[in-house]
């Protein structure tokens, strides 16, 4: 009797989950992303000062000097997204989860894996901005050609990140070797990459403002909304997404016992209707 109470306060499928965990979490959530503001302090102060120092970006020495600095910060912001992706992961598959408790338990578990992929987070977020400002320092191609190049640069960069959002969720959920983590990364990535890149975009919105809305008071306004709630509720979003494809792909046959955990025993899938 329990059992089957239980099982209908169960969301049918994850896209109701996130809803449900905004609504009735939502200090948690808030609480967390909060926790994980503080790992971003670093590249807030780094940004601020660069602010303030006015350095134009006119050679490549500045603008090595501008944005080396991002790579390490990144990589203790990595830090907090491991706790963060592993207390979404408990919310996901109903765990009981604790916003200070399983941000620390997440980070012991996960903090050598979260830092190489924030590393080579970093190093591609440098690259891409190396990339962006090559193009617009030396043109040798028309504008629209210019603004072609531009744009396939960040397209190449959110690809990247598809995949490693994916490297997270999966080392959270499985035990893979790195082969298998890579390769089964990439699979996702590009099986259903329009409704990815869609997703993606949802959950990097703040930063996507800050990088190419050009407006301070908007730029500080997106920063603050990441730090009040999107560096919880991004890696929400994305953990719920992914194990969406995982119980289709993977789960539904080789782990019965996580398939579709946390929601009912229903063949929903992650944009179906409640």
């Amino acid at each position: 009797m329990n059992q089957n109470k239980h099982e209908r306060e169960l969301p049918k499928n994850r896209f109701q989950q996130v809803i449900e965990i905004v609504r009735e979490r939502y200090f948690d959530v808030i609480t967390l992303s909060i926790f994980i503001f503080c790992f971003s302090i670093p590249i807030l102060v780094w940004i601020v000062y660069v602010n303030f120092a006015e350095k134009a970006i006119n050679n490549l020495a500045i603008f090595v000097f501008i944005y080396g600095p991002f790579i390490p910060g990144i990589m203790i912001l990595g830090l907090g997204m491991a706790g963060a992706f592993y207390f979404a992961h408990r919310l996901i598959h109903v765990h009981g989860a604790s916003p200070g408790n399983d941000l620390i338990s997440g980070i012991r578990k996960y903090y050598r894996q979260f830092l190489i992929i924030y590393f080579f987070i970093g190093i591609l977020y440098f690259l891409c901005e190396l990339n962006q400002f090559w193009i617009l320092t030396n043109p040798l191609f028309s504008s629209e050609i210019d603004g072609v190049l531009l744009a396939l640069n960040w397209f190449i960069f959110f690809v990247f990140m598809i995949i490693f959002g994916y490297m997270q969720t999966h080392i959270i959920i499985y035990q893979s070797a790195i082969k298998s983590l890579i390769m089964n990364s990439i699979r996702f990535s590009f099986g259903k990459l329009g409704l990815n890149l869609v997703i993606i975009l949802i959950c990097f919105l703040p930063f996507i403002i800050y990088e190419f809305v050009p407006i301070s008071i908007i730029q500080w306004s997106s920063l603050g909304v990441a730090g009040l709630f999107y560096f919880s509720f991004s890696p929400i979003v994305f953990t719920a997404y992914s194990y969406d494809l995982y119980d289709k792909f993977i789960n539904q046959k080789q782990f019965r016992n996580i398939y579709r955990r946390g929601l009912k025993n229903e063949n929903t899938n992650f944009f179906d209707k409640p």
